[in-house]
């Protein structure tokens, strides 16, 4: 088995977190951080502010800052790796 630096047991990624940690629902976990991230980023790029995007995206301005705050915390690059 590979050993990192300080010789701990180190496992290679499936490319998907949630299916590593044993999800059923693996796919749909992780494609919904990828639209999550992929909607972050378009947020980001057009400066659009929170209350702004909820009224775009029909949902209420708590609810678009969770899942900005869900979604960075869960992932740098949702594509890494697969």
């Amino acid at each position: 088995m590979p050993k990192n630096e300080v010789g701990q047991i180190v496992t290679a990624s499936s490319g998907n977190i949630f299916a590593d940690l044993g999800f059923a629902d693996a796919e749909e976990r992780k494609t919904k951080v990828r639209l999550a991230y992929s909607t972050n980023k378009i947020l980001e790029r057009r400066r659009i502010p929170q209350a702004e995007a909820a009224r775009h995206l029909g949902i209420n301005q708590p609810t678009v800052g969770c899942r900005l705050r869900c979604a960075d915390s869960l992932t740098e690059n949702p594509t890494e790796g697969g």
